[in-house]
């Protein structure tokens, strides 16, 4: 048995006749055609061959295994990855849109210092955000409530206002502010948090909390923007659970406060619209804000989504921007006198002048030059 042979036929590739060759019984001695097998002859070298010209096997003659010139799964991932970055220019694009709408600058920060991350924590994008319901618990609708506290704080905040056209425009103006993204993200991290602590504090200890911590937040964002200052809204702005817990209800409301107070003051084109006076009356407006969330969430008017990718966080300021889209000028505000159905008459009669409209004598009137300068006529003649 041990002179018995085993001949067997194998062809090599790009060879012109096949090779004869000698194996035992034994598995590990049988050469397969995917079995590197060095060549007896010359003419089965496929590196003298013509039909080896598109194949791997010029460089590698002993080896079966062809590679195309191209690789199929490469080219997908290139695919893939073009795609990725038409997404993500498509993307820039468009948050470049919503921010000149309105929407929040990550890079712009309140602290002053450019290459600081942490004030942009007060518009980061949330795990879960709150949306209205259609009616709260009570049957009343959940755009009521929205509606009657911009009401009543533009009564309380603006009492000068007297022409309706005006109290209106004012009142959409706080509700965009109310109904903001990041107000409603600010409100639900507060919400999360206390979840988190299994604290439900009634409401007359949310008021007392509310009066302990109004005066913590001003003195932090209307006294002199100092390091300390600085480093306390970052404090509150990072915090992760190692400080929270040792926090109690009252640095939860300090830290919407200041979220909120920062992004009233974001260089937004809406920031005008949202002045609101002295530094009390910012206090009373955010706070009653920060009340008016809590029964909402306690009357059962809102409901959690998630937010799971950014273009999740896109729609939820897309929505915003469309819903309070910036004024636009009025084309009525100023005309020029000749496009106007007005005579001089009238003009005079409502304005009280005609502007750049004189009358001249014909006689030169010379201006009289000061003691020891020469004449005017003097010099121009001269």
């Amino acid at each position: 048995m041990d002179s018995e042979k085993i001949v067997l036929n194998t062809e090599i590739p790009g060879s012109s006749s096949p090779e004869t060759r000698t194996s035992n019984h034994s598995p590990s001695n049988v050469n397969t055609s995917l079995t590197p097998v060095k060549t007896l002859g010359s003419d089965a070298n496929p590196c003298n061959s013509h039909e080896a010209k598109d194949t791997n096997t010029t460089k590698w003659p002993y080896t079966y295994k062809h590679t195309p010139s191209w690789r199929p799964k490469t080219q997908l991932n290139l695919k893939s990855r073009f795609g990725v970055l038409r997404l993500q220019h498509t993307r820039r694009a468009l948050l470049r849109q919503q921010i000149s709408e309105g929407r929040a600058d990550p890079y712009q920060t309140w602290c002053g210092n450019p290459s600081c991350k942490k004030d942009g924590e007060a518009f980061k994008m949330p795990y879960t955000y709150p949306v209205n319901k259609r009616k709260c618990r009570d049957g009343l609708p959940v755009e009521d409530y929205f509606h009657d506290l911009a009401e009543a704080m533009t009564i309380l905040l603006f009492p000068k206002l007297k022409d309706d056209k005006e109290k209106a425009r004012k009142r959409s103006e706080i509700l965009s502010f109310i109904d903001s993204p990041p107000i409603r993200s600010q409100a639900m991290k507060m919400r999360s948090g206390l979840i988190w602590h299994r604290a439900n504090p009634t409401d007359k200890q949310f008021e007392a909390a509310l009066i302990r911590a109004r005066p913590v937040f001003l003195d932090i964002m209307f006294g002199v923007k100092t390091a300390k200052r600085v480093e306390k809204v970052h404090h509150y702005l990072t915090a992760r659970r190692a400080h929270w817990k040792k926090w109690v209800l009252d640095d939860y409301i300090v830290r919407f406060l200041i979220s909120a107070e920062i992004w009233r003051r974001h260089e937004t084109p809406r920031r005008e619209s949202w002045v609101i006076g002295s530094r009390e009356a910012v206090g009373e407006f955010l706070t009653a804000i920060l009340l008016s969330y809590r029964q909402l969430f306690t009357r059962d008017c809102l409901k959690t989504r998630n937010v799971t990718a950014d273009h999740h966080w896109d729609d939820v300021w897309q929505g915003w921007l469309d819903k309070y889209p910036l004024p636009k000028d009025d084309d009525d505000d100023f005309k020029l006198r000749e496009k106007q159905d007005l005579t001089e008459e009238d003009v005079l009669e409502e304005i009280g002048y005609l502007g750049g409209v004189g009358k001249a004598d014909e006689t030169y009137k010379p201006i009289r030059n000061r003691p020891g300068e020469p004449d005017q006529m003097d010099f121009w003649c001269w």
